[in-house]
């Protein structure tokens, strides 16, 4: 940032020299004035000045030349960044992966796991925006119930219709996820960030999932698991889960009692800013706020026999 501090109008600091020159021109007339200190008595000089103010701090000589400065500054335009391009956007994908198998109809989470797992995908959702997120239940196979959209309110909409009887096979295969997921990446060349809600992973996934995010590094692995650490039987499945996070290099949320996580899930997603060429942007004029400072110094010349005597 310092690096980069320029002016943008340069030929604005010969305002300097005008302002240098009525500095000396102001010193001079001080120093004619101070001349008298001796050819007068002390205890008699200041009773005989007419400006008993010229030696002050908040003199209108000094306010004078201050206004001066900053004015120059101002013309010539300080600045040490662009400006912000107008067509800033996010173009990542999210792929809220909501696991609708047998044992999310448990209700050891109440009233039950699927049903959690529902108002966590739904929290994610609202707190994505109009960004691009995409949705998929999967359970023996996975479906993909929403593909990457905008539509905030249209994938909230699938999300809450959907529930246990959903799909047919209700054994969990979790590895079906990766052939939705393929399809989603073929045909983007955005980062995803896939955010797997379950409660387990059905044997041989670790190995699939493994290979395909292994190879690619462009998608990101986000486990959360509908079910805590408070439940002394899921202890195995949150073993998996936590394998699983590992070998894909990704991330596991446990969702508790207490907090379900979302704002932790929302930070481990990607984004990708595609911008404008950046060299390409206005520089970003920093002068206009030494106006109000221009301003508040002018004030000074309301007061009451602020007034400059030339000689």
């Amino acid at each position: 940032m310092i690096e980069q501090f320029h002016f943008i109008r340069p030929l604005g600091l010969l305002l300097l020299l005008p302002t240098a020159y009525l500095f000396w021109r102001l010193k001079q007339q001080q120093r004619a004035k101070d001349s008298w200190k001796k050819s007068i008595a002390p205890h008699l000089y200041q009773h005989l000045l007419i400006e008993k103010n010229g030696a002050s701090v908040l003199s209108p000589e000094k306010m004078l030349v201050l206004l001066f400065l900053i004015a120059s500054v101002v013309v010539a335009g300080p600045t040490w960044q662009r400006q912000a391009s107008p067509f800033l956007k996010d173009d990542a994908i999210v792929v809220v992966a909501v696991d609708l198998s047998q044992s999310m109809s448990l209700a050891d989470v109440k009233p039950s796991r699927v049903y959690a797992a529902k108002k966590m995908a739904e929290s994610l959702i609202k707190g994505r925006g109009d960004n691009k997120t995409a949705l998929v239940a999967f359970s023996g196979t996975a479906h993909v119930v929403m593909p990457p959209s905008r539509d905030q309110a249209m994938t909230l909409k699938f999300l809450h219709a959907l529930d246990s009887q959903s799909i047919a096979n209700p054994i969990k295969q979790t590895d079906s996820l990766i052939a939705k997921v393929e399809d989603i990446r073929s045909k983007s060349q955005a980062p995803i960030t896939v955010v797997m809600i379950t409660d387990g992973v059905s044997d041989g996934a670790q190995q699939e999932f493994e290979k395909y995010f292994v190879k690619h590094n462009n998608i990101k692995l986000v486990t959360w698991s509908v079910v805590g650490q408070q439940l002394a039987a899921h202890k195995q499945g949150l073993k998996q889960l936590e394998k699983l996070a590992t070998v894909t290099s990704g991330e596991l949320v446990v969702r508790s009692d207490e907090e379900s996580g979302v704002g932790k899930v929302t930070q481990l997603t990607e984004t990708q800013m595609v911008l404008s060429d950046d060299d390409a942007m206005p520089w970003e004029d920093a002068g206009y706020w030494l106006i109000y400072l221009l301003a508040l110094v002018q004030l000074m010349w309301f007061r009451k026999g602020w007034v400059i005597r030339w000689r």
